[in-house]
């Protein structure tokens, strides 16, 4: 794991990022730092960084801080087929679907599921995803130790059932369970488990299970995910928990107002069971 910035996130790099979000603008960078937005293993597959840019637009300055996620350096984890699907995904759900979901008729009546992205790119060494701040605009997560209250539940269940909804009409654009690093990644986790237990007093009996578990755990998974096509079929998340939930509170009463959903690169289409 990297412990420093990539030295391409420049002031060269956000120059053209954002100049090819704000088409038909005059924008350059003035000043650009960039440190860790999370600690190290924080996030699996990506690296996440904040930038503190000061922006000239069409002579017209503004600060703003985003969000970039590049892709784990120095681990082996970053050369795995999961690793590179699972950023691969995210990068098209944030760039195209969400775009889509969200479209300027639905945001009259569906509040926004994620950060806005401003640029996805996965064509080169540089891969990276830009996304708005959310931190910057007032969202944080809940603390772990206390989890959610009914308030908190209700605001997720409602929003994650409008981004179901959302979804339906987009169908064909949507990633089914992927598994091209699904079988290698499920046998070493079923192996190492194995390994684990026969250190344990008293489970041995389960060893043999595991032992035979192994070659064929990719298929039972690809089974419990499999898809009706004639069902009602939208896309999920994927890994909806709480920390991949941020909240944003009322300055005056402290109440819950407001949720977005974070870490999307295991969403896949399936029965809404999320």
């Amino acid at each position: 794991m990297a412990e420093h910035p990539p030295e391409w996130l420049d002031t060269d790099f956000f120059e053209k990022a954002l100049r090819s979000h704000r088409k038909g603008t005059n924008l350059k960078i003035l000043s650009c730092e960039v440190g860790r937005a999370t600690q190290p293993g924080d996030n699996f597959g990506s690296e996440m960084y904040r930038a503190n840019l000061k922006i000239e637009t069409n002579h017209e300055i503004e600060d703003t801080s985003l969000i970039i996620k590049c892709r784990i350096r120095g681990s082996e984890l970053m050369n795995t087929p999961i690793t590179s699907d699972a950023f691969v995904t995210e990068a098209k759900i944030y760039s195209e679907i969400h775009t889509l979901m969200i479209n300027d008729e639905l945001a009259k009546t569906i509040q926004p599921f994620a950060a806005k992205c401003f640029f996805t790119n996965t064509d080169t060494w540089h891969e990276a995803i830009m996304l708005e701040d959310l931190k910057k605009k007032g969202f944080r997560l809940a603390k772990v130790s206390l989890g959610l209250d009914l308030e908190h539940c209700l605001l997720v269940m409602r929003t994650i059932a409008q981004y179901h909804a959302a979804s339906l009409a987009l169908q064909s654009l949507f990633i089914k369970y992927p598994d091209s690093g699904m079988n290698q990644f499920l046998a070493t986790s079923v192996r190492n488990l194995a390994q684990e237990v026969e250190n344990w007093p008293g489970y041995e009996i389960y060893l043999d299970a595991l032992k035979s578990l192994e070659p064929t755990v990719k298929n039972h998974l690809l089974e419990a995910v499999r898809i009706d096509e004639a069902g009602c079929n939208v896309l999920l998340h994927g890994d909806l928990w709480l920390n991949n939930i941020m909240f944003r509170y009322s300055e005056e009463t402290g109440n819950v107002q407001d949720v977005r959903y974070v870490y999307i690169y295991f969403s896949f289409l399936f029965f809404p069971n999320d």
